[in-house]
């Protein structure tokens, strides 16, 4: 491990840890990144990524036993996870980055900065403008990608169909100020990022049949036509092909009945 401190010093009172989840799984503990070689330690991260599931209530200690040690009996699987959680101590020096909480197990807020939590409370209640752009800055991609711990799907979607939310109202803010450039690089980088989502791709052809530019909203359609094949073996729902028939291309029916 390459970082700040080697494990197995003191821990130091006082550091920041930043946790990057959305679309990398990356630490820094004061500014440093911690890099991991083959010798990673797989507990203390399966529980870290464990804790970072519900950012408003601790997890449970028992589901967590379950999760990280189900052929265990109860008491060695406790043994287990109070070893792993000082582990986990160690390797973020920070005495108190995880706290053992009367209902369970926390990350200390105060210690640790998590992206997809930020993301979250940027889209809480009414949102200004201002905060939906710092929102769409925070979302890199989905949600600990790769980790398939109960609870990490869930919100991986969650977060994913926020960002979503987002995307189409930042954009919609732009197209109705008129500024179909901002729209445009807006609808693009989410579906860098999402790339087979149907909304933002119906949403992208009627910005362009806006435009009069029917030739970009036809290619739109056949890019998720595409995506959707390779993907999931799937055809576009009957509301993007809705979406497509309403582009006026003479072309469009007969394009639209071999995918219909």
């Amino acid at each position: 491990m390459t970082a700040a401190k080697a494990p197995g010093n003191p821990p130091v009172e006082g550091c920041r840890i930043r946790l990057a989840t959305l679309g990398r799984f990356d630490i820094e503990v004061d500014g440093s990144k911690i890099h991991f070689g083959r010798t990673s330690p797989r507990k203390p991260l399966a529980l870290l990524q464990a804790l970072l599931i519900s950012p408003d209530r601790p997890l449970c200690v028992y589901r967590a036993c379950d999760w990280l040690w189900p052929d265990a009996d109860p008491h060695s699987a406790y043994r287990s996870l109070v070893t792993t959680t000082c582990r986990l101590r160690r390797w973020l020096q920070c005495a108190d980055a995880v706290r053992f909480l009367p209902d369970g197990l926390a990350l200390n807020a105060d210690r640790v900065c998590v992206d997809a939590w930020q993301f979250e409370r940027d889209l809480a209640g009414h949102t200004s403008q201002s905060q939906i752009d710092a929102a769409l800055r925070l979302y890199s991609g989905a949600f600990l990608d790769g980790c398939n711990l109960p609870g990490v799907i869930e919100m991986r979607e969650r977060l994913q169909r926020r960002y979503v939310r987002a995307v189409r109202t930042a954009a919609d803010g732009s197209r109705r100020a008129g500024d179909h450039a901002t729209a445009l690089a807006t609808y693009e980088r989410a579906l860098e990022l999402v790339a087979t989502d149907e909304d933002l791709h119906r949403d992208l052809m009627q910005l362009f049949i806006q435009q009069g530019n029917a030739t970009a909203a036809t290619a739109t359609f056949q890019r998720c036509r595409h995506l959707l094949a390779a993907r999931f073996g799937t055809s576009p729902s009957p509301a993007t092909v809705l979406a497509f028939r309403s582009i006026g291309s003479p072309a469009c029916d007969q394009r639209v009945t071999a995918v219909a």
